[in-house]
């Protein structure tokens, strides 16, 4: 007959075996688990800065497109000496409501003094000549679309990313 004491002994060695390995095939599922985790939540990610890209050029090509109309117009009423501030303000509007995603558009002279767009205070002009982009567009206006690091905006007082054109006259 075998001694209580070694059966005693086996019996705790099998249950402390037993449990490594039940306690190695469960880490060894969890990390499975985060793996797979881990690879879904790339994944997702990369779909949604995909989708995030997608709207953002989406809205980037409209606003391009709607600055394009606007210069191209002010270019050919400036070439006919017709430039009417109705006409202006209905195009700078009509371009407004179409692209809810902009805030506003606006128009500068010369200068750099906001002559055309709404929620304008004519006591107090504001003015672009100060901005990084204005003396770039004022000097080369064939340079393209320009989107400025975020600002207060001067007319409507809110943080924004402008986009910018120069108008070729």
């Amino acid at each position: 007959m075998v001694p209580v004491s070694r059966n005693r002994g086996l019996i705790i060695a099998a249950f402390l075996i037993g449990n490594l390995f039940i306690g190695a095939l469960a880490g060894y599922f969890l990390c499975q688990s985060r793996t797979q985790y881990e690879q879904h939540a790339e994944t997702l990610a990369q779909n949604i800065a995909k989708a995030v890209d997608l709207i953002l050029s989406n809205s980037l090509g409209k606003a391009d497109l709607a600055l394009r109309a606007i210069a191209d117009e002010l270019a050919q009423q400036g070439a006919r000496n017709r430039l009417s501030d109705v006409k202006i303000g209905n195009l700078l509007a009509t371009c407004e409501q179409r692209i809810p995603d902009l805030e506003a558009m606006r128009v500068t002279d010369a200068a750099g003094l906001v002559i055309h767009g709404r929620q304008l205070d004519w006591r107090a002009p504001a003015s672009y000549a100060e901005r990084d982009f204005f003396p770039l567009l004022r000097d080369h206006p064939d340079a393209g679309l320009q989107i400025t690091k975020p600002m207060v905006g001067r007319t409507s007082h809110k943080w924004v990313i402008a986009l910018v054109r120069g108008a070729i006259t």
